[in-house]
């Protein structure tokens, strides 16, 4: 019992160090740029689409958009978020929810037929997302694999966020918008 006592103890003493403040407002600072384009395909307007009359749900995305592909739009999204909040995102943007009883809640944003992205043409955009002042990342806790942080957004409001370090390096791992 005195050994369990003993371990805990060194643990509390600091022998395991956080990555530098400096280092560590680096990292969320490139995460958090890119979490307004993750808003913008999960929850915001979606990718644009032609501008063209349709009867169809989904409709083809506009060609000068960057994303060519499903598998893009994912990777991408795993290159921002955590694992596990990545792998619910993509499922809710790509197969959309259901309900307990296997009813559509709602649709996928987006499909891909014949190597083409279509989106959701009655895309209903969150109407919550910040817009983040990136110069305002302030570090509130590190450790080796996680960063606790604020910033604010250009509206004037504090959001806490948190970034973890995974196999692939760090990803965000809670909601930015």
């Amino acid at each position: 019992m005195v050994a369990i006592f003993a371990t805990v103890m060194v643990g509390c003493n600091g022998n395991e160090v956080g990555i530098e403040f400096s280092e560590a407002r680096v990292i969320v600072k490139d995460l958090m740029g890119k979490a307004s384009e993750i808003n913008r395909i999960h929850y915001g307007e979606g990718l644009k689409h032609l501008d063209i009359e349709s009867k169809n749900a989904y409709i083809e995305i506009d060609p000068t958009e960057e994303y060519k592909s499903l598998e893009e739009i994912k990777a991408f999204t795993r290159s921002v978020l955590s694992q596990s909040y990545a792998n619910e995102l993509i499922e809710s943007t790509f197969e959309g929810r259901y309900s307990a009883g296997g009813g559509i809640v709602t649709k996928a944003r987006y499909i891909e037929l014949s190597g083409t992205i279509l989106v959701l043409q009655d895309i209903e955009a969150y109407e919550g997302i910040y817009y983040y002042d990136l110069d305002t990342v302030e570090i509130m806790e590190t450790t080796l694999d996680r960063i606790e942080a604020k910033i604010t957004t250009i509206d004037g409001n504090i959001k806490e966020v948190v970034c973890v370090r995974e196999e692939q390096g760090w990803r965000l791992d809670s909601t930015t918008y």
